[in-house]
């Protein structure tokens, strides 16, 4: 078989996306995919999208009772229908639809949650992967791990909340893992750049006693992604939260908080 470059692999999974996600990829493709879904992180991202908007579609819509009497009407409409009969169109093979018209339709359904929630927000949480940091102790196979976890949907979201909600645009950060690992994926938004000599350093909280999990740095727009692997399962963590601390970091916390939150799924 011929050798596929990076590139053209990674366009390949990326026109697998919307069908992937749907549930409509065939055996061969799903096993394309996700054997190769490692090697593109950028797609592990898209398709998380298509996750977000897929559960945000599922339950943002509350249940309601219909109408008193509404089986009654229309059961007396089908009774009172004509009995002429239309002929039928043949069904379509499924490869004869455009896989960019289902991108179109996801597309115009998160634009729609943008309005009516901050799902939007969500999904933005996880498009900065491309710029992502680790640190050090982690390895090539956790980061290829935690691209695993995020892209097949087993994934929850956390969001760690700003502590000062008065300034124009507030702080927010979200924690994507795998409850029940310790692999998980950092991302923060609108973080003022720190002064020199100071970092940001994460902190998760186990029966109170706060945690060391490791320190980065923002870009000029207050984003940043960040691998890490925590020392004991996500799930034993009771919260977490973000400080400014010294460029070398702190044993415990002593700087602002900049965000927290408790590690609820």
């Amino acid at each position: 078989m011929e050798q596929i470059d990076q590139s053209s692999l990674c366009e390949a999974l990326e026109e697998l996306v919307p069908a992937y996600g749907l549930g409509a990829a065939d055996a061969d493709e799903r096993a394309f995919f996700e054997a190769n879904l490692v090697h593109c992180p950028e797609v592990a991202a898209e398709l998380a999208e298509y996750a977000a908007i897929k559960a945000a579609l599922h339950y943002s819509t509350p249940l309601v009772s219909p109408p008193a009497g509404l089986e009654n009407r229309l059961m007396a409409a089908v009774q009172a229908a004509p009995t002429t009969t239309t002929p039928m169109l043949p069904v379509p093979n499924k490869w004869t639809i455009r896989r960019w018209d289902v991108r179109t339709l996801l597309t115009a359904a998160a634009i729609l949650l943008f309005i009516a929630s901050n799902a939007f927000w969500i999904i933005r949480s996880i498009q900065g992967y491309d710029q992502y940091q680790h640190t050090e102790h982690v390895s090539s196979a956790e980061q290829a791990q935690v691209l695993a976890v995020v892209g097949s949907g087993r994934s929850k979201l956390v969001w760690l909340n700003a502590v000062n909600k008065s300034v124009p645009l507030p702080p927010s950060a979200t924690l994507t893992c795998d409850p029940t690992g310790k692999i998980a994926l950092l991302y923060v938004k609108n973080f003022p750049v720190t002064p020199p000599g100071k970092v940001y350093q994460l902190w998760m909280r186990h029966d109170g006693t706060p945690i060391n999990i490791g320190t980065f740095k923002v870009d000029t727009a207050g984003t940043n992604t960040l691998i890490f692997s925590a020392p004991l399962s996500i799930n034993t963590f009771d919260s977490a939260g973000i400080t400014i601390e010294p460029a070398e970091g702190s044993p415990q916390p002593t700087g602002e908080a900049i965000v927290r939150g408790a590690l609820t799924y």
